[in-house]
């Protein structure tokens, strides 16, 4: 009888060594901006460049002679020159599902893979509009716009970087509430990957 409690006493203390639960989920940022990502219904958070972060997971527990325990979350990664790419859809976007196993460990090196554009407003007015176009020397093509930014406030935007093959340069024009337009960039601001075409308006700035 005493063996047997024995017996009894090792197998509970197996599946009690045997109870896991849990995971995580770090993003390392080797970008040269920032990122900014969330894990399920969790705030988003800002990782600087070279910055990490780290989301602790909750999922069911996963017992010794039980089956293995998966769960899908919602992450959403969106950086100002990183914009994650989805193979099966072919195209860029701001959410993935990645289904993680009790236990694991996950990490995200994430690097640059887009330019982007960044517009500042330091001035004491609002900006009612911005245009960003690409400019391959002969003709401009619309690339991307903004509206109605606050004074005090930013955005931004990825674009497509310029390549030895593909060679273009971005110029921005910008309306605020007066009335007044602004010209940015020229055939100098050609934008690799990683780069960011950064505009700061200012009521002292000349126009360029």
């Amino acid at each position: 009888m005493k063996n047997y409690m024995y017996f009894l006493l090792a197998i509970a203390a197996l599946l009690l060594v045997g109870c896991e639960s849990g995971a995580s989920f770090t993003v390392i940022n080797k970008s040269n901006y920032p990122l900014y990502a969330s894990v399920g219904n969790k705030a988003e958070v800002t990782i600087p460049s070279n910055g990490t972060y780290t989301w602790d997971i909750d999922t069911d527990t996963q017992y010794f002679f039980g089956g293995e325990v998966k769960k899908k979350v919602k992450v959403c990664i969106k950086g100002e020159t990183y914009q994650m790419y989805d193979e099966g859809l072919d195209e860029y976007v701001d959410v993935t599902y990645p289904i993680f196993k009790v236990g694991e460990k996950r990490n995200a090196y994430i690097r640059g893979n887009r330019a982007g554009v960044k517009i500042q407003n330091l001035s004491i007015q609002p900006m009612t509009e911005a245009k960003i176009y690409k400019h391959d020397g002969v003709m401009e093509y619309f690339a991307a716009s903004f509206e109605d930014l606050e004074p005090g406030e930013s955005t931004f935007c990825t674009l497509p970087f310029a390549s030895p093959s593909d060679n273009f340069y971005y110029i921005a024009r910008i309306q605020m509430e007066d009335g007044t337009t602004y010209t940015y960039g020229d055939h100098n601001n050609v934008l690799r990957v990683d780069e960011q075409f950064l505009i700061i308006l200012s009521d002292e700035e000349p126009q360029l």
